[in-house]
């Protein structure tokens, strides 16, 4: 919970030093072929740049030079963001980096000014809102033509019909618990 809770104060933080900090420069006009050509130019001198600053980091191990490559990639990120784009953190802005391995979409904001944390973030599907049909009674799976399969029990996520457009947090954990409950006193009492 720490840790979430310091992320959530992280991105507040960058929120508002975006938001309320020293304004963007704004590029003069140019064509959209022109504006293609100079991101894509753009994108592969900012990749080939942090990459290489990466790759360096990785394997050195003096401190002075680590904390030089990491004030590298820090300026590489910043050039990459697109600061001609205003930051709007209400709507899907399009104020993203260009040319980073992998490139931000929205809500790219510079990094000012050190200490910064980071937290590896990745998604996932919790489940489909969708699932197997099973008897509430036993927790055993009904087949097509709603015939119970012998020997088949389903608990968790795994249950269809308990959500449908959205499920509170942590709820996916309490219908683990109860059905798993369900369905291994329904093994238990079949196999008897």
């Amino acid at each position: 919970m720490k840790c979430l809770l310091r992320f959530a104060v992280i991105l507040l933080v960058l929120t508002a030093q975006s938001a309320f900090g020293s304004g963007g420069v704004k590029l003069p006009q140019s064509t959209p072929e022109q504006d293609a050509i100079n991101s894509y130019n753009d994108g592969l001198r900012y990749r080939d740049r942090a990459w290489k600053y990466e790759q360096e980091l990785a394997t050195t191990q003096d401190p002075a030079q680590k904390a030089k490559l990491e004030d590298q990639i820090r300026k590489t990120y910043n050039a990459a963001v697109r600061t001609d784009i205003p930051f709007n953190p209400n709507i899907k802005d399009g104020r993203c980096t260009v040319g980073l391995r992998v490139n931000k979409s929205n809500w790219a904001n510079t990094i000012a000014e050190p200490p910064f944390e980071a937290y590896q973030v990745g998604c996932g599907v919790s489940f489909t809102f969708g699932g197997l049909r099973i008897d509430p009674d036993s927790g055993q799976v009904f087949d097509s033509d709603l015939a119970p399969i012998p020997g088949l029990y389903a608990a968790g996520e795994l249950v269809g019909g308990i959500f449908y457009f959205n499920y509170p947090g942590g709820s996916g954990l309490a219908s683990g618990c109860v059905f798993g409950r369900i369905a291994g006193t329904g093994a238990a009492e079949a196999k008897r």
